[in-house]
């Protein structure tokens, strides 16, 4: 299975605990890939914490992308992963959710995310992803292992998120 994750490297992101949770999976002996799209200030303890993990055969990153290469990833990946969470030292959230996941859902992607801000509003449980408990580790672990046994399901919750993307956020929809 290769996941994906694209934003920036701070915490509400939640991409510390998307490694922690990744790694756990590997231990798990789970054959999977995670590619991350981004960078910002926590790159290098991003980076380090792969190493410390020694996770580095199975984590790609890919750095800053423009739309369609992001895009194209969707496309090359199968599942997208919004670890999203609030900040414990300044309290910033998401505010909403964030577009990379109607991005990644209109591309017919099934999506893992926190049950953080408006996220669940977007992302259907069992529906079109999968939402784990925001900022705990284990329950992104046991989401990744779910949809890791859950392959069947995928195109389902793909064309699901699809379709909601397409009544809900097409420009032609929302502009009228």
């Amino acid at each position: 299975m290769k996941l994906l994750f694209c934003g920036r490297f701070v915490p509400k992101k939640g991409i510390m605990l998307l490694i922690e949770s990744f790694s756990k999976v590997l231990e798990a002996k789970y054959s999977i890939e995670l590619n991350i799209i981004g960078f910002g200030p926590q790159e290098f303890l991003v980076k380090e914490l792969v190493t410390k993990l020694s996770i580095e055969k199975n984590v790609n990153f890919l750095g800053k992308l423009n739309q369609n290469e992001f895009i194209q990833q969707c496309y090359e990946n199968h599942v997208f992963v919004a670890p999203s969470q609030t900040d414990i030292l300044n309290g910033e959230t998401e505010g909403g959710a964030p577009t990379v996941i109607i991005e990644a859902l209109a591309t017919g992607m099934p999506v893992i995310a926190s049950n953080h801000a408006d996220i669940p509003n977007i992302v259907s449980h069992k529906e079109s992803g999968l939402i784990f408990q925001e900022a705990d580790t284990e329950s992104l672990y046991h989401a990744i292992i779910e949809m890791y046994n859950i392959k069947d399901k995928w195109p389902k919750m793909g064309t699901n998120g699809r379709e909601f993307v397409l009544e809900n956020h097409d420009i032609k929809t929302v502009s009228l």
